[in-house]
This record gives structure tokens, sequence and C-alpha cells, in this order.
């Protein structure tokens, strides 16, 4: 019969479906990564900042401490 050609091929097509919907499965389900080492061609630069405005030169208060003296008095 002439249609089944036409079934066959589309058998074919649906396992074929299948399989590449189970390869696409499996890869995804063993989470693969990509990684790169790539090294620096020039030396890092570090800034060192210092704060020298009057607002650090202000004692910090420490209530915690304050608070179990208090209590274990």
């Amino acid at each position: 019969m002439a249609g089944d050609g036409a079934v066959a091929a589309i058998d074919w097509l649906v396992g074929a479906l299948r399989v590449i919907i189970a390869v696409c499965l499996a890869i995804t389900l063993l989470q693969p990564e990509w990684l790169e080492t790539l090294k620096p061609q020039t030396r890092p630069v570090l800034a060192v900042l210092a704060d020298v405005s009057g607002s650090m030169s202000t004692k910090d208060v420490i209530r915690g401490q304050e608070a179990m003296h208090a209590r274990n008095s």
C-alpha cells in the first residue's frame, strides 16, 4: 500500500525524536560545566583607603557589655 511508507517514516521520526529527547534529558541531568582558566595579563591593582575624618576619632559605645554587667550585678 502507498500509505505504509508514510506511516513507517512517521514511526521512524517519532522514534528518533524520542531518542533525541532522552539524550538531551540525560545530558541535562549530568549537569555539565564549561571550565575555562584565564591567566591575567597584568597584575591587579590594590586600593587602600584611610578615613582621616573627625568621625573616626569618636569612641565606640558598647551597650551589650554594660547591659551584661547590669544583669549580673
